[in-house]
């Protein structure tokens, strides 16, 4: 029986079939699927040709019409979940609320009121296949459109044969009590009915993921919920009809639009709900991927092992590949899928820049049209000339949101280069066995995860760097991109010095980068999450200080918080004032339920905001004597109006003169934010 399902997938599929078990059980599954609905939706077809009533038809015609139209119009607003079987598996479901087109037209025209919903049933299923020829195999649409019509046509015929032996009539004859209950009646018979034809497949498929150990049982609860919810519909669907009968069209209609409106919403959150369920999911694996980076053993020996527990978690639906040019799998998909081919790894290793490409794109490394969305992105060292390896990401459910996977599958692979060139910083170490080199390295890495480059916009000039008085530093700054164009500002100093506040001063950072983009409206959340995560995840008697500030280039709106750091000094250009930007929470890392208040200020053409740690402050000299707050803020009052780079040589050198040659006894962070206009757009 296997081997002939197999054969009718073939058949219907132009002789192919996927090799992979998994996608040759779904194969099976739809060819029996088909065959048993078959036979059903030709019998409802031809039934439902001796039950017209053609003398009926020339009066009906124009509001059949009209169901049409309503029957496509519900299309383009489906609404879709995806439900996890089991960690890494998936069933989905969609659908629309056609069926209170349906079920009306049918207590009101009966076997008349069918015929909209078989023309609009053959007609959208040859849209999708012409739409998605390239992804859909024509046996999941055969048997789609075979189940439609059975389920449409065959079992509400069978229904409405029934319908005059419960004291129902067609049309109803209002909202009566006499019309209401048996509509309702054979509306659940209906339903009864409509179960019965979904279970043989639903008994397939489970017992499928039960030989796949893939949580059969949770697929059954699935299976019940989502073929049982037009239940809760039904008694709306009587309601309509009897609006139609009692009160005319208008009211019909006018119902139905808010029906329609409701499909729009659930449409639209469901678009929303799979996107946020998507960033959560990738954040999340991300953070707890890191955590495991951090744990496993510096050699990166067990870096596959780690990626094959947090990966297909973190990219349900997809196919992922990830290959070092040496020859080296580091993951890939177990399930089968439209795989990298060797003409792909081959051309990935002049591939410096991650790329996004659609359905049906034509691929340049074998200029064949793709079967699926790709991302592409390239795993480079900080120091290597050339790409390493590469990650290959393909999605075929939900196509439309690749886009939103790149972000995710750029940080995997910078997580994999960081991990590999920690690794090869370790086998290095252990080669020279010299602590020197060690921390020289570590500041390195620690560098590295410095900003590359300022970002440029227009009107705003940045200036920013770190001087750290041994190989490794407790000071950082960085520059986030954020949407709609904003960015996170963040400076930030570790009460320690060493290796320690090093490594706690890149936990830090981490947890900072992580959140700002998931709360990029809400400083005072990212600084709460990262506070709670930094104390849950260390047990080291450090705390950090962080200025972390939202800055809006286009209209100058900054808002931000200040936790314990050095106050920044805000350079007005309209007045000779010069505010601090004080202190509105404590350091992160001493207590977990403390909050933060967020404070907005609004940056004007001229203006200058300098922000820096208390290196620069507390820069001695041969005395022991400091710079000091005043002195430092009065050379910055003679500052007002000059360039970011200006401004940050000329503290950079009033520090090393006061210092007169004595070793720099704490970081040194500066960064300075030029605002020169307003009203412009990052170029």
């Amino acid at each position: 029986m296997h081997n002939f399902l197999l054969r009718i997938a073939r058949l219907f599929n132009r002789g192919e079939t996927s090799k992979g078990f998994q996608e040759r059980g779904e194969n099976v599954t739809e060819a029996f699927a088909l065959l048993y609905t078959a036979p059903l939706a030709l019998a409802g077809v031809v039934w439902l040709i001796l039950a017209t009533d053609l003398e009926a038809l020339p009066e009906q015609i124009f509001y059949l019409l009209g169901l049409l139209a309503l029957f496509f119009l519900f299309e383009q607003y489906d609404f879709y979940t995806y439900y996890e079987i089991q960690p890494g598996n998936y069933a989905s479901w969609q659908e629309n609320l056609w069926s209170l087109v349906h079920w009306p037209a049918v207590l009101v025209f009966g076997p008349n009121g069918l015929w909209p919903f078989v023309l609009w049933a053959i007609f959208s299923q040859i849209l999708r296949w012409r739409r998605d020829r390239i992804t859909r195999s024509n046996l999941n649409i055969a048997w789609n459109l075979t189940l439609d019509l059975t389920r449409a046509v065959l079992l509400a015929l069978a229904a409405l044969s029934i319908y005059p032996l419960i004291g129902g009539s067609v049309p109803m004859t209002g909202l009566t009590r006499r019309s209401v209950f048996p509509a309702l009646g054979i509306s659940l018979i209906w339903q009864i009915l409509s179960f019965l034809l979904w279970l043989p497949y639903i008994w397939q498929t489970a017992n499928f993921n039960a030989r796949m150990q893939k949580g059969s049982s949770t697929f059954w609860r699935f299976s019940l919920l989502t073929t049982g919810w037009h239940l809760l519909v039904m008694p709306y669907a009587v309601l309509l009809a009897g609006l139609f009968v009692q009160n005319g069209l208008g009211a019909y209609l006018y119902l139905l639009s808010g029906t329609l409106l409701v499909s729009l919403m659930a449409n639209q959150l469901s678009r929303a709900a799979d996107r946020s369920h998507m960033r959560s999911r990738e954040l999340g694996e991300l953070e707890r991927l890191s955590q495991a980076l951090l744990l496993a053993p510096p050699d990166a020996s067990t870096l596959p092992q780690v990626l094959y527990q947090h990966i297909p978690s973190m990219f349900a639906s997809c196919y992922v590949d990830i290959r070092l040019f040496n020859g080296e799998t580091l993951f890939r998909s177990e399930h089968d899928s439209p795989a990298a081919d060797e003409a792909f790894w081959d051309w990935a290793r002049s591939a410096e820049q991650s790329r996004v490409f659609p359905l049906d794109s034509v691929l340049p490394w074998n200029q064949t049209r793709s079967r699926s969305a790709v991302v592409t992105v390239p795993i480079v060292l900080k120091d290597h000339p050339a790409p390493i390896g590469a990650l290959f990401l393909a999605r075929q459910r939900s196509a439309e949101q690749i886009d939103a996977t790149v972000p995710a599958a750029q940080s995997l692979a910078a997580q994999i280069a960081a991990a590999l060139d920690a690794a090869r910083i370790y086998a290095r170490t252990l080669a020279h066995q010299r602590v020197e080199q060690e921390l020289q390295l570590a500041g390195e890495i620690q560098a590295s995860l410095l900003p590359d480059e300022l970002p440029t916009f227009k009107g705003w000039d940045f200036s920013a760097a770190l001087l750290p008085a041994r190989e490794t530093s407790g000071d950082f700054y960085d520059i986030i991109p954020l949407p709609n164009g904003r960015v996170a500002l963040v400076i930030a100093d570790v009460a320690d010095k060493g290796m320690g506040a090093a490594l706690y001063m890149a936990l830090s950072r981490t947890l900072i980068r992580t959140y700002a983009v998931a709360y990029h409206t809400r400083p005072d959340y990212v600084m709460r999450v990262a506070n709670q995560r930094i104390l849950k995840d260390t047990r080291a008697d450090l705390f950090v200080t962080v200025f972390y500030a939202v800055l809006d280039p286009i209209s100058g709106e900054m808002t931000y918080c200040n936790a314990g750091h050095n106050p920044p000094c805000w350079l007005r250009a309209d007045s000779s004032d010069t505010p601090l930007l004080r202190r509105t929470g404590i350091p992160l890392g001493i207590y977990e339920d403390v909050t933060w208040e967020q404070v907005s200020v609004r940056l004007q053409a001229g203006d200058r905001l300098v922000l820096y740690t208390d290196g620069i402050t507390e820069a001695q000299n041969a005395a022991q004597e400091c710079l000091g707050d005043e002195p430092f803020y009065d050379l910055l009052k003679t500052l007002r109006g000059q360039s970011a780079a200006a401004i940050h040589q000329t503290v950079l050198e009033k520090v090393a003169a006061h210092s007169g040659g004595v070793d720099q006894s704490d970081d040194i962070t500066l960064m300075v934010v030029a605002c020169d206009e307003l009203g412009s757009p990052a170029e």
